[in-house]
């Protein structure tokens, strides 16, 4: 696999029609306005950006401009690192690269013994963001290779594990997974969002919530291609309808 994704990316590259003076001259406006500051405008900014170029792998504007990128802050700044999931949707070739400065630290590959790096419970917007963005990336394109998108969702789920502590990255790794294991109907992967489910953590338990409704799309009951038992799918779907009354978070319900 991967062909077509690349196929679809090289037509996308060059039948772009985004014009960089139109980016240029909303940043220039907010700048004059003295709005530069003003996070929920950044953020619009930003997102439009995504918009204009997404899957086009054009991030030219966003090189020449990082010191403006880098006004974003808290929950901006997870968007805002999540969008270049939304431009480089389908460079799954490229991704680990592309994303590495904003990565959260992980344990060495080559090192089976050696213990992840402890996460803080503050901050972690542009490692949770990265970490969603890697999900885009993977899962945006269906004729994206199936090995880099299985290499991906084993990165993302190591981050999922190990960063309870920090539900900002919890949140990131969550749909990261969700995206790399769309429809597979794994149970293991639901098995780990569950347990970041059960930390009872507003911002980490809606992303659980929302990653396993993607893992699981389309294995309902009655449905003959489904690789999970009516059983077992009833199961989870109880649990899931009694967590939704036992928590006092309406984002996870």
């Amino acid at each position: 696999g991967g062909f077509t994704s690349e196929l679809s990316l090289s037509f996308l590259y060059k039948n772009s029609h985004f014009d960089k003076l139109l980016m240029t001259n909303l940043k220039k406006s907010l700048e004059e306005r003295t709005m530069a500051r003003n996070s929920v405008l950044h953020n619009c900014a930003v997102s439009t950006h995504g918009y204009l170029v997404g899957g086009t792998t054009n991030d030219d504007f966003l090189r020449d401009n990082l010191d403006w990128m880098k006004k974003a802050s808290n929950w901006a700044k997870f968007s805002a690192t999540a969008s270049m999931g939304v431009i480089h949707a389908g460079h799954t070739t490229e991704a680990m690269t592309l994303l590495e400065p904003y990565l959260p630290p992980s344990a060495p590959d080559n090192d089976p013994n050696a213990a992840h790096p402890t996460v803080s419970s503050t901050g972690g917007y542009a490692e949770g963001g990265s970490l969603y963005a890697l999900g885009l990336i993977h899962g945006s394109h269906a004729g994206s290779s199936t090995a880099k998108r299985a290499e991906a969702s084993t990165f993302i789920r190591k981050h999922l594990r190990n960063s309870h502590a920090n539900e900002v990255i919890s949140h990131g790794a969550a749909l990261g997974v969700g995206l790399t294991s769309f429809g597979s109907c794994d149970l293991d992967v639901v098995a780990e969002l569950k347990e970041l489910l059960y930390t009872d953590s507003a911002v980490a338990g809606e992303a659980a919530s929302i990653a396993m409704g993607m893992v699981l799309v389309g294995s309902g009951a009655g449905n003959a291609n489904a690789s999970t038992s009516n059983e077992e799918l009833a199961e989870i779907v109880a649990e899931l309808r009694n967590y939704s009354r036992e928590t006092q978070h309406e984002k996870i319900i």
